[in-house]
């Protein structure tokens, strides 16, 4: 990932700018506002096919405004300190499509318990004047730090007083937030909510333990370690891997251009 491409204030995923660069495959790590089960849930309340679910899955917020912005997508509800200013990011053609399929195989790893990564092939960059994007053709590999069970037992059986309860999908008191580690202002009672100019002034450096930051950065260590070869599901591949990913992208490296950022 290169620097953000507004000082996050409008954008802060940083694939504007590998876009800008005419990158031609981009690694996107997140990890979501809320355990992902709880978005599942919410997404299946309302029932309905696929398509009928994805307004409830992209306001459970996954990923957030900035994201969905780059498909055209932004909501209508009124949400503190959203600018208007999201408009002007649309970077992808075919939105509603393409953010369908990214939940479709999303939930498939989730349901199988696996790492979930995916990767969204042959997205069409849209002419952006105002980000100054151009049309090409790209992949977006999005890396969801989600906590999989898998990673949860293996984590609670170790001996280092981490408890893992498998009722309720994550770890016991004090790592239950593990890997939603929130920032000021997201339902984060023990901090005030402090504003500067509409942005949010710092993360929540000292309201979380070197333990559970290290435990949230083992998980990615781990979710990139699982994900590294291919993850199949009933028989089918859903990922080709993060290592073919890389290795591809070291043999054109020296042919020019980024090819992988």
């Amino acid at each position: 990932m290169s620097s953000r491409s507004d000082g996050v204030i409008v954008d802060n995923t940083a694939i504007i700018p590998q876009l800008q660069r005419n990158v031609e495959h981009i690694l996107f790590p997140n990890t979501p506002y809320s355990h992902y089960k709880h978005i599942y849930a919410a997404a299946r309340a309302g029932g309905g096919d696929a398509s009928a679910r994805l307004p409830a899955w992209i306001a459970a917020s996954p990923f957030g405004t900035d994201f969905w912005s780059l498909f055209g997508w932004v909501s209508g509800a009124p949400i503190a300190l959203q600018p208007a200013s999201y408009l002007i990011s649309h970077v992808f053609e075919d939105g509603h499509a393409r953010l369908l399929e990214l939940m479709v195989h999303l939930d498939k790893l989730y349901e199988a318990g696996l790492p979930m990564v995916y990767t969204l092939k042959r997205l069409r960059v849209a002419e952006n004047p105002f980000w100054g994007t151009e049309p090409y053709e790209c992949s977006l590999t999005v890396i969801f730090y989600y906590l999989a069970p898998a990673f949860g037992r293996a984590v609670g059986e170790a001996d280092n007083g981490v408890e893992w309860d498998e009722a309720k999908g994550q770890f016991r008191a004090p790592y239950q937030d593990v890997p939603t580690l929130k920032m000021v202002g997201q339902d984060l009672r023990s901090q005030p909510l402090k504003f500067s100019g509409g942005c949010i002034p710092r993360l929540n450096l000292d309201g979380y333990t070197n333990g559970q930051i290290n435990l949230s950065n083992y998980l990615a260590t781990w979710t990139v370690d699982q994900a590294w070869g291919p993850l199949m599901v009933d028989g089918q591949v859903v990922f080709e891997g993060i290592g073919p990913i890389l290795e591809r992208a070291a043999a054109a490296a020296p042919a020019g251009p980024a090819a992988v950022s």
